[in-house]
Formats: C-alpha cells, structure tokens, sequence
C-alpha cells in the first residue's frame, strides 16, 4: 500500500462523519502498520496512547480516529469531576484510565489488569503522558473470591482485549495464573471511602465482580458504572447482561442508559433488557442524577 493511500484512509477515518467503510477501511490499512510502534495524539486533552501492531489489533481505531468509543468517551467527559475517585476495572492499555488522569486530575484512579503483558502497556501509556495524578495500578483481577488465583485465557485470533476468565469453549487458548480478590475487599484493604464511576469491560465476568462488591452497592451514596453488554461473553458465565443489571437494581435505585456499540448516541433504557448486544449501559443511582449527561 502506498504511504498516501494510507493517509487518504487516515484522513476518512478521522475527519469524514460517515461511518460507512470505516471499519474495513481500517483493516486494510492495518497491515500498513505491522511491526510499527506508534504515538498517538488523541484529540481529547492532548492525551497520547502508544500501540504496536500487530500486538494492540483492535487498538489500531484509536490510530485512524484519534479518539475510541466516542459516544462513551463523551458521556464519560460528563460524568466525571476533578475530584472523583475512578475504577478502570478491564483497563487493557488504559484509554479510560488516560481519560481520568486527565479530567479527575484532583481525584484518584485506580486500574485493574490481570495479564501483565497489557499491564505494561497501560502503565507505560500513563508514563508518556507525565501525569501527576494519584493512580494506582493493580496487576490483578476482581472476582467473587477473596485472596484467591484465578485463570485468564488468550486466544489465537482474537485481540488482547477479548482476554477472559473464560476459555469461550475454545481451546485455541493460553493460560496465564493471576491473583485475584473482591471489589469489597480491596475497598476495605485500602480504606476507600468512596467511588464516584466505575468503568467495568470484563469479557463476562461483570456478574462476578458486583457478587464481589455488594457492600459498594448498597452504600447510601454509590458509584456511577459504565458496563459492555455483551450476550456472548456473558452467557459463558452463565448470565445475561440483563441479570448484570438487575443485580444493581436489588442492592439499589438506578436509572439506565445505552450507548448504540459503545460508539454511538446515548438513550435512555426503558428496562434493564432493553439493550442490543454490545452496547456500553451508563448506570446512574438515584443519588447521583444531578450529574446530567
């Protein structure tokens, strides 16, 4: 491919509002990139994010868009304050986590990534940055299960950021041992008085991790979440994201929103199945809705 073809794909993607061909067009200028490390300028608050392909597939968006998941990042925008306290919970290589240095630079993030090989690169991602924030990085999983192991799995043709506490019933996968603990318990561990959002993108393991943080859940003040809505991922846990939603709901009052694919414009939920697959669902306490989206 020549270097102006390739520019002419970069320039689509990031300036032209139709979405039509993106995605594809992006797949085809990816090849262009193997064997590349790149520094890119975002056009949020001058964060940059480093990727190297073919490693960071999937990541190559952020390349040709200079931005990722508009629609949640710019409701994410919204909902965060200088002084809030974040959990990036699945930071993979740490574009909410980036977000939140930014935008809480008062406050306090603390990111979770089980598999040390992407742990790096968020932490890395951070350091280019030479942010000041208090951040705290956490080289483990949440689950159900205080002070315990748990497998993550990695599969042949499937981007890092499908990493999972579930094979998916496959067995083209690498296993890797990480520690892992409860939402509560690190809450009590480190005496965290309060979290203002969490952002949750587990590949299935949403269910769990709440299990895990009942107490936070029926606090008189709770958290702000941001949750994928996956069917698939879910259902190899066992539940639906439905049953994802409805856990909030028994501990405490929330209204719910989606995200059309994480991408797209926000919309008030009418119930907690009234979703499609793979859309992100901004979840807002009752005690909190004086923060408007």
């Amino acid at each position: 491919m020549t270097t102006l073809l390739h520019s002419l794909i970069r320039c689509y993607c990031s300036h032209i509002p139709i979405e039509f061909g993106k995605g594809r067009l992006q797949k085809i200028g990816r090849k262009y990139l193997y064997g590349k490390t790149l520094e890119v300028s975002t056009r949020h608050c001058g964060i940059k994010v480093e990727i190297t392909l073919p490693e960071d597939a999937g990541r190559e968006v952020i390349f040709y868009r200079r931005t990722y998941e508009t629609g949640t990042t710019e409701a994410f925008a919204h909902l965060l304050r200088p002084n809030d306290v974040f959990f990036d919970i699945g930071a993979n290589i740490g574009w909410y986590s980036l977000l939140a240095s930014k935008l809480a630079s008062e406050g306090e993030v603390h990111a979770f990534e089980p598999l040390p090989f992407i742990f790096n690169k968020l932490i890395r991602n951070w350091k280019i940055n030479g942010f000041q924030n208090k951040v705290y990085f956490n080289n483990i999983a949440l689950g159900d299960n205080e002070d315990s192991e748990a497998t993550m799995y990695t599969f042949q043709g499937l981007y890092h950021s499908h990493s999972s506490l579930s094979t998916f019933d496959r067995s083209d996968y690498k296993a890797v041992t990480v520690p892992m603990t409860t939402l509560d318990q690190y809450i009590t561990d480190n005496d965290i008085q309060r979290i203002d959002l969490i952002k949750m993108d587990t590949e299935g393991a949403e269910l769990d991790i709440l299990k895990g943080g009942v107490e936070l859940l029926k606090r008189n003040v709770p958290p702000i979440l941001v949750i994928e809505l996956n069917t698939k991922t879910s259902a190899s846990f066992g539940h639906t994201p439905t049953d994802v939603l409805d856990l909030l709901l028994l501990h405490n009052d929330y209204r719910f929103y989606r995200i059309n694919r994480a991408w797209g414009k926000l919309k008030p939920m009418a119930s907690t199945g009234d979703y499609r697959n793979g859309d992100n669902a901004i979840c807002v306490p009752v005690q909190r809705e004086h923060i408007r989206l």
